[in-house]
């Protein structure tokens, strides 16, 4: 086309081994107007900073109103006629409207001015901004919350704060090329942000190269999981590279909490929400205190991974710390549908220097050695692996529920000589560490793979501790252990040692809570589906409920299993009289231990959760004056 005003010819780009851009043509004369369609990582937006001189291309050229623009940087090219605008507004999401507001007024006040700008005189020239663009109202609201009308009037009050921008001064706007849904791109996510960062290292190196001092933004500190890294870490080897720390988001919830993070010889583990749950779990839970980054979607696994690991509880949430609109929550109540990405979890690390201290030489100090001794083959040696040739054995241990007075002797003793401990994080994490231990949490639904990881560890000569809340053999670790030795696959391994080490139960440290609710008989029944089917179940309920045995209910109600603890009380409203006593104990042997009487007529099923154990009477069952519950051990005669 003779009269085109822009034309290109045979433009090319690549990044690395990357093609984005091969032989493209295109003219445009003047008043036409033309559009360039195609999916996602297809080269568009690379075209457009190859003509605007964002960015360089390899091969071809770029004309425009006769005027050769190769070898011309963006702001001359700008000068020439030849510009780009944005489709959308690129606010800072995590500042609020007035924080936007008040960047390039600060940077104005002192670049451009080499002045001060006071924090009143900078709030009060952001009220008037706000107000000149019709924003006043939502002056402290975050741009999530504004229309894509108004996100326009934010980004006109912000080119008016900055006043002009400076001369000399390039702006180079780093706009990510993925956020969530599909990325169409050759290497995925990983390769679309790899060529973005070679995309933002080349157009800043060009820069630099041109003799230009430049700097790079970025939020908290620049090398602590921010993105500004990676552009760093391509330019640092060609470039005189001066870092400027900044205060960590880490160290500002901390300060926001007025709480300190680790003490004495505690250790903080700094974690991405994006790790599976299983290892999320298994990190938290060999930990004294944690952080967790980078939440957003990611926020119901790291709360599911937080329940695993039995730090729930403790958690704290932090959104915008310190900046306006700064949110402290419970992780608890924190709604996971309004979890922005630049948030982040805070588990506070307990002072456990005395009660670690404590249980260490209570373990290391004990006398008794019945463990070792009742076993055949068994020696009396801290580190079995020193035998030459013999396996070793795997015992199968009961913390109890709660404190470590509930620990007994004999497990006591086994824990402080085994060389592995293994099971389920939280469990594992209420064994002390000491010299000589390796321990090796792991997530929930994985107990047949840690009863086979503890029989290969004995069958290469080392005695393992394989752990359980309570009383491994009910509705823990053992069956697992046994079940793991039995399976085909698992041949080799069936002669191994397995010693279960008893320990107290959460039902009858629950039942002595009450007073002697199963002073009768009783059944203790898991609630949970996942291993047998719900009609199962069911009809268990009602054989245990026409039987007359009082009934003690594990894993009553779960975030998996919301549901089911109401279908099993309907089952029992169907089938006892509503008057019949119902004992609900909670976190029994901790600190929030508490106690409620009820009856199957008046219990709320939504207010039981896994912290629960949940006992049903028998007909003989009692409940004295000052709140005593009691079964009787005789059955009147009929």
């Amino acid at each position: 086309m003779a009269d085109a005003l822009l034309h290109v010819e045979n433009v090319g780009k690549r990044f690395g081994g990357f093609t984005a851009l091969d032989g493209i043509n295109l003219e445009v004369a003047p008043g036409e107007r033309v559009g360039l369609i195609g999916p996602n990582g297809s080269g568009k937006s690379t075209l457009v900073n190859c003509m605007c001189g964002t960015l360089t291309n390899e091969t071809g050229s770029v004309r425009f109103d006769g005027h050769e623009m190769n070898g011309l940087a963006a702001h001359q090219r700008t000068h020439r006629g030849m510009a780009r605008s944005f489709q959308l507004p690129r606010p800072f999401h995590t500042l609020s409207v007035a924080e936007n507001l008040r960047i390039p007024l600060l940077y104005t006040a002192h670049s451009r001015r080499g002045g001060h700008l006071s924090q009143a005189e900078s709030a009060s020239r952001c009220e008037e901004l706000a107000g000149l663009v019709g924003l006043a109202p939502k002056l402290h609201r975050l741009p999530r919350d504004l229309t894509q009308v108004e996100m326009r009037k934010l980004e006109l009050a912000r080119a008016i704060a900055a006043d002009l921008i400076p001369d000399g001064v390039v702006e180079e706007e780093l706009v990510y090329p993925v956020t969530t849904g599909e990325i169409d791109h050759p290497g995925g996510y990983h390769g679309a942000m790899a060529a973005f960062y070679l995309e933002c290292a080349e157009r800043l190196g060009a820069h630099l190269e041109a003799g230009r001092s430049v700097v790079l933004l970025a939020e908290g500190d620049p090398l602590f999981f921010g993105s500004s890294m990676y552009v760093h870490d391509l330019l640092a080897e060609r470039f005189d590279a001066h870092v400027v720390p900044g205060v960590t988001s880490v160290s500002a919830a901390s300060a926001g909490l007025s709480t300190g993070l680790c003490r004495h010889e505690d250790v903080l583990t700094v974690l991405p929400g994006t790790l599976p749950v299983t290892e999320m779990a298994r990190r938290l839970a060999d930990t004294d205190a944690a952080v967790i980054m980078k939440l957003g979607r990611t926020f119901a696994n790291v709360r599911e991974a937080l329940a695993q690991a039995g730090l729930l509880e403790r958690a704290w949430y932090v959104e915008r710390a310190s900046r306006d609109g700064e949110r402290l929550l419970p992780v608890t109540q924190v709604d996971p549908s309004h979890v922005p990405y630049m948030s982040l979890v805070v588990v506070p690390g307990l002072d456990r220097r005395a009660d670690a201290a404590g249980r260490a030489s209570g373990s290391s100090n004990s006398s008794s050695r019945t463990a070792m001794q009742r076993v055949p083959g068994v020696l009396p040696a801290a580190a079995t692996s020193e035998r030459s040739g013999e396996p070793g054995t795997v015992f199968v241990v009961g913390l109890g529920p709660g404190p470590d007075a509930w620990l007994t002797p004999e497990a006591a003793d086994v824990l402080g000589r085994v060389s592995y401990v293994i099971g389920y994080a939280p469990y594992v994490a209420r064994v002390p560490t000491r010299d000589g231990l390796v321990r090796l949490p792991s997530g929930n639904t994985v107990e047949v793979d840690r009863g086979t990881q503890a029989l290969e560890l004995a069958h290469d000569g080392h005695d393992v501790a394989v752990v359980s809340g309570g009383d491994a053999g009910v509705f823990g670790m053992a069956s697992a252990v046994f079940e793991a030795r039995e399976r085909p696959e698992n041949a080799a391994l069936a002669g191994m040692p397995v010693h279960v080490v008893p320990g107290v139960t959460a039902a009858h440290a629950a039942a002595a809570l009450a007073g002697a609710v199963l002073g009768g008989d009783h059944a203790l029944i898991s609630l949970s589906d996942r291993l047998k089917p719900w009609d199962v179940i069911d009809a268990r309920l009602r054989a245990c409920a026409r039987a007359d045995l009082a009934m003690a209910f594990y894993n009553p109600r779960s975030a998996s299993r919301p549901h089911q603890f109401a279908q099993a009380l309907s089952v029992l409203r169907e089938e006892l009289p509503g008057d019949r006593p119902v004992v609900v104990a909670r976190h029994v042997g901790r600190e929030q231990e508490a106690l409620e009487v009820t009856s199957v007529a008046a219990l709320d099923p939504e207010t039981i959760d896994m912290g629960c154990l949940v006992i049903v009477g028998s007909q003989g069952t009692r409940t004295t004056a000052d709140g005593r519950v009691w079964t009787a051990r005789y059955v009147p005669t009929r």
